[in-house]
């Protein structure tokens, strides 16, 4: 009975303080993915369109889709269901994040209290799943649901594995793998639960059956995968010298993980790490962290040893997936988004916090040490809170997301071209082709640098995007600049739209009305016949020039 209360009131305690932390983003409108996924998902509002789930892959948005092939069959179908209940109303998306993220915490509690049997540290590791700042990409992001459906069906796999639930461990387990390929690493981390803590049980028939329908179930999965993708399946796999690159990139990735977890103050979207401009010292400094947790799992006691090699087990094989086999966003830069960290997280703490539990426990404290303590917790906690809540306010607008990546990944061409698209969308042209201008420089580098065709016909199409639209914002500055009478202003906007796009008809008739409006008749109606001597059926030329032809 006991046991039941507490898990009662652990729930309530992470309902309360997980929507005081996210709950402002119910607010929040469908931002950059969410509108790829959702908004401009064909199939949308096909809820019982089973064939064409199960037998396409979902590859997201056009050069995205040529470089990350998903195969997510279940996340689409939990797309069209919340369709069903919200339609285009980004609230409830928002809500059914917030409330898996909840029960998610809630799951990892009871897990903990299974594996550790502390009901402190396992409260206080739950609560740090639940308010970590690196965990607001997942859970503020609509898309982000495919982070925090999969870890329900993962963390009911496992958890129904640790009560001897094995079928029902499987069927979540098929359901965490439909949801996000990230779960299929689950059968590596029953293994190491064994080895851990039931390694007498490692040979018996109780292990291996179980064992082996989770891995029959793995190899269908992927040969079912590899089938319905065909080639995009092996899109991602690269030449052995780029993979040897990402693989000598690995403690660099990790390196840089363990600081925004232990210190989350440059959080940002679209993080990125070049794998030809990796520190020389990364390696060092990793094999020497390695060597040195190997000494403190040496002489920690066994229990401690355990749990703190089951931690450091669970944050390296979560997150073997995407250090392996990273997605590449431009030339040399993988990804490294930070809710690859959503549940690979809670092994960095677990490690941590077994480890500093051991150093800092004394055989008998006082009252004074143990307020000391609580003291310490609640601070940790409401310093999460507060950096958490400051993290989502970047998921309001496309603009102050952008804004930001840009500001940590200068290098990244797509962040400033999508930071270029969102201040134009709002009006804000001058901000808009600073950034248009960094992201041409950006891709256009690229264009000199690579010489494989496929990477070539990408980045020419992010060019030829980046003139159109530079074009386009010059010429809403130079309309902006006629409405306030700066009509030279303007005609240096309109120059730099033609020069970006000789195609664009619309921006040198602007031009010609600028030139007529600042008393350069002549020059107006050589810019007019000039359009319509190419092209004689184009109307608001024929127009311009009628008018002006009429008032003479």
């Amino acid at each position: 009975m006991k046991t039941f209360r507490d898990a009662f009131l652990a729930l309530i305690l992470f309902s309360l303080l997980g929507w005081i932390v996210y709950g402002q983003a119910v607010l929040y409108p469908f931002l950059h993915d969410d509108v790829v996924f959702i908004q401009q998902n064909p199939r949308i509002a096909h809820l019982m369109d089973f064939s064409f789930l199960f037998s396409s892959g979902w590859v997201g948005e056009g050069e995205v889709g040529l470089m990350n092939p998903y195969y997510r069959p279940f996340l689409e179908f939990f797309y069209r269901l919340e369709y069903q209940l919200f339609g285009f109303n980004a609230a409830g998306y928002h809500a059914v994040n917030i409330l898996f993220h909840v029960i998610n915490a809630f799951m990892v509690f009871l897990i903990l209290q299974n594996i550790i049997s502390r009901r402190a540290i396992s409260l206080i590791l739950a609560l740090t799943f639940l308010l970590h700042p690196i965990q607001s990409e997942a859970v503020v992001c609509i898309a982000g649901a495919s982070n925090v459906v999969m870890a329900f069906f993962f963390l009911l796999s496992f958890w129904c594995y640790l009560k001897d639930r094995r079928r029902w461990s499987l069927i979540f387990y098929v359901f965490a793998l439909l949801t996000k390929e990230q779960a299929i690493v689950l059968p590596i981390l029953i293994i190491l639960h064994h080895f851990c803590f039931e390694k007498s049980r490692v040979s018996s028939k109780e292990f291996l059956r179980p064992l082996g329908l989770f891995l029959l179930v793995t190899i269908f999965y992927l040969l079912w995968r590899s089938m319905v993708l065909q080639d995009a399946a092996t899109s991602i796999i690269p030449s052995w010298h780029e993979l040897s690159l990402r693989l000598q990139a690995i403690p660099a990735t990790l390196l840089m993980y363990g600081k925004i977890l232990l210190f989350p103050r440059d959080l940002h979207y679209y993080r990125s790490v070049d794998i030809l401009n990796i520190s020389w010292w990364s390696w060092p400094l990793f094999i020497g962290i390695v060597v040195g947790s190997g000494v403190i799992l040496r002489k920690a006691p066994s229990q401690t040893s355990r749990l703190m090699t089951w931690g450091m087990g669970w944050f390296g094989i979560l997150l073997l997936p995407s250090l392996i086999l990273p997605l590449i966003y431009e030339y040399s830069l993988i990804a490294a988004f930070e809710h690859f960290l959503y549940l690979p997280m809670l092994g960095f703490f677990i490690f941590l916090f077994i480890g500093l539990d051991h150093v800092f426990s004394l055989p008998q404290e006082n009252l004074f040490r143990k307020i000391c303590r609580l003291t310490m917790v609640i601070f940790f906690i409401l310093l999460m809170m507060m950096s958490t809540i400051a993290q989502t306010v970047f998921w309001r607008f496309e603009q102050s997301l952008f804004d930001r990546a840009s500001l940590f990944e200068p290098q990244l061409g797509r962040v400033q071209l999508l930071a270029a698209r969102a201040h134009s969308v709002r009006g804000e042209y001058v901000q808009a082709v600073g950034k248009y201008e960094k992201a041409l420089i950006i891709f256009e580098g690229y264009l000199q640098k690579t010489t494989v065709q496929g990477p070539r016909s990408l980045y020419q199409k992010f060019v030829n995007e980046i003139r159109v639209e530079l074009a386009q914002t010059h010429n809403n500055i130079g309309v902006l600049q006629i409405h306030q009478g700066n009509f030279e202003k303007a005609l240096d906007h309109f120059e730099e739209s033609v020069k970006f796009n000789p195609h664009d008809l619309g921006a040198k008739t602007n031009m010609a009305v600028c030139y007529l409006q600042a008393g350069k008749s002549s020059q107006g109606k050589e810019v007019l016949r000039g359009i319509l001597e190419d092209h004689p059926d184009f109307e608001p030329a024929q127009q311009v020039l009628g008018v002006l032809e009429q008032s003479q």
